[in-house]
């Protein structure tokens, strides 16, 4: 639970920037969240009156796609579709559990090239219109929600798969990931989340001009226009579960996705219970390709340890 002092800012802030931009009832139930501690009741409430607010304000482009299906694919190189990641600082100044995060993607890549971000060079890949930039280099767009529209970008315009840069990678990418229009983590369902668990946003991919990622950098680019704060934290969660609920062929195409084997999370609480060699041998046990791991968290010295340890061993033994 939050200290009483921590939630009176954030309702100051937080409840002052939905009255102002989004209404009386958004400010409330955001503020109930806060106070109620995240509870399923008011979480859901806050996302109910998140997505009629949604939908109300861009029922023009949910008719525009509601009536589409899924158009035929593009021609694109098989076993060559890129693995997107974005670290606006650049390799040279990555955590090194994140490097090592980025090195087990490449060795998991197969033949797909592996794309790394950076403030250098996203505007080689990216063209989004100039007000997008200009309210990120204003600090109206957190660099989260800016990340969250460069992957629908990219895999609309390019196809692929995108990985948090958090992302370890423990075994060859499965090239079925690239040959189905979306796909994306789907585990048990959890009704604290918008998304029910059917989707998450730190493992996605998608075909080139697949439907969900046309109208979600549509959605975001008409959204971005009004200069309005994104009403969400998770507010790309929103935009798809907006998606998914309005337009049949993107719920379609989600509910083929195919429910992930393992557990992404594991490796964080394993961290906190296993080291050195048991920690490897459990590992490959494990069936998930794909571990989020949370490489900003409060580590104790020997948890951290443990992590680089880890990561560095699978490197060693692959080598």
């Amino acid at each position: 639970m939050e200290k009483t002092e921590v939630k009176i800012k954030r309702t100051i802030i937080e409840g002052k920037s939905a009255l102002f931009h989004f209404g009386i009832k958004i400010a409330f139930a955001k503020i109930r969240c806060i106070w109620d501690d995240e509870s399923l009741r008011s979480v859901q409430y806050k996302n109910k009156l998140l997505l009629g607010y949604l939908k109300k304000n861009y029922k023009s482009i949910l008719k525009k796609y509601s009536s589409l299906s899924e158009v035929e694919q593009p021609d694109t190189i098989k076993n060559m579709e890129p693995i997107w990641v974005f670290w606006w600082q650049g390799r040279e100044k990555m955590p090194e559990i994140i490097r090592l995060c980025q090195m087990s993607k490449e060795k998991a890549a197969g033949t797909h090239p592996v794309i790394l971000l950076s403030s250098e060079n996203v505007k080689d890949y990216v063209d989004f219109p100039d007000y997008i930039w200009n309210q990120f280099d204003l600090g109206k767009i957190r660099i989260q929600h800016l990340s969250d529209m460069i992957r629908v970008h990219l895999l609309y315009k390019y196809g692929g798969l995108w990985l948090d840069a958090s992302i370890f990678c423990s075994k060859e990418l499965p090239e079925f990931i690239f040959n189905t229009p979306i796909y994306s983590l789907k585990g048990k369902p959890d009704f604290r989340y918008i998304s029910n668990n059917r989707w998450t946003t730190f493992v996605i991919a998608g075909q080139k001009e697949n439907i969900l990622c046309k109208f979600l950098n549509e959605f975001f680019e008409e959204y971005c226009k009004k200069g309005k704060p994104f009403i969400d934290y998770f507010m790309f969660d929103c935009a798809i579960a907006l998606a998914y609920e309005n337009i049949a062929a993107v719920r379609g195409e989600i509910d083929q996705i195919a429910m992930n084997e393992g557990d992404c999370y594991w490796l964080n609480t394993a961290l906190t219970e296993l080291e050195g060699k048991e920690l490897i041998c459990q590992m490959k046990k494990e069936s998930s390709v794909f571990y989020k791991i949370a490489w900003n968290r409060p580590w104790k010295p020997e948890q951290y340890r443990a992590l680089k340890h880890y990561l560095s061993s699978q490197f060693k033994e692959e080598q």
